[in-house]
């Protein structure tokens, strides 16, 4: 008896902090969509886009928790804001960056990119790529 009650409590608690976790992170979502989005240039090029592939257990969630530490944390450093938007595509959640970064000046954007390359390479299965269509939007297209 004592056995199953410490289960029950036990799939109860388990359920409450995922039921707060996705609320906070529907909040962050609903957050993200009310934020000035980034525009792609005439050929639908992003000045940098960093796509989070998958190989059967979805984007590496590290990876995509370490890149919006690393846009806030710019953000907050040089007191402007990064436009960005977040595209989905294939079946596991494959994620892309796409950023415009026309409110910085030249050697900020250089920066910038600079910091997330050099962060983004110690994780696998990310691709970074300068003035490109998001893999999100080829997949549109096709």
């Amino acid at each position: 008896m004592k056995m199953l009650l410490l289960i029950i409590l036990s799939t109860l608690l388990i359920s409450t902090f995922y039921i707060q976790e996705l609320k906070a992170q529907e909040s962050a979502n609903n957050d993200r969509k009310q934020a000035p989005r980034a525009m792609p240039d005439s050929n639908g090029n992003y000045r940098l886009v960093v796509s989070f592939a998958s190989r059967s257990s979805g984007p590496d969630r590290e990876g995509l928790k370490k890149i919006n530490e690393l846009i806030k944390g710019f953000e907050n450093r040089y007191k402007t804001t990064i436009l960005y938007n977040i595209g989905h595509y294939g079946r596991e959640g494959e994620t892309d960056y796409s950023f415009d970064l026309a409110g910085l000046k030249k050697y900020r954007q250089n920066k910038f990119i600079k910091k997330i390359k050099l962060e983004m390479a110690k994780f696998q299965l990310v691709s970074i790529e300068e003035n490109a269509m998001p893999m999100s939007e080829k997949m549109k297209r096709k």
